[in-house]
């Protein structure tokens, strides 16, 4: 339908599966030593869109294009393990800058 706003079907991107290390792993958690804790940061998607389907529901996107930023300290970070949260700088080793 002309002139109806059309909202992007974003799908969630889920990072690649990380392979154990041969060192262990430092605890990160502050709260209960995890070794595992979710950072929340924010990228840039830019969808490169041709136009709508017929029935005016999905975007169709050609391309995409993703710039992360990567995290900073005063991003969000969480423990699923005990739900400690906190700033990802509260994840620094005491004593370290």
């Amino acid at each position: 339908m002309p002139g109806r706003p059309v909202a992007p079907v974003l799908q969630r991107c889920e990072p690649p599966t990380l392979e154990p290390t041969e060192r262990p792993l430092r605890p990160l958690c502050p709260s209960c030593g995890a070794e595992r804790v979710i950072v929340t940061t924010t990228a840039l998607v830019r969808l490169h869109v041709v136009g709508v389907d017929a029935l005016g529901r999905d975007l169709q996107v050609v391309r995409h294009e993703v710039e992360d930023p990567g995290w900073s300290e005063d991003d969000r970070a969480a423990c699923d393990a005990c739900g400690w949260s906190g700033l990802a700088d509260d994840l620094r080793p005491a004593g370290t800058a």
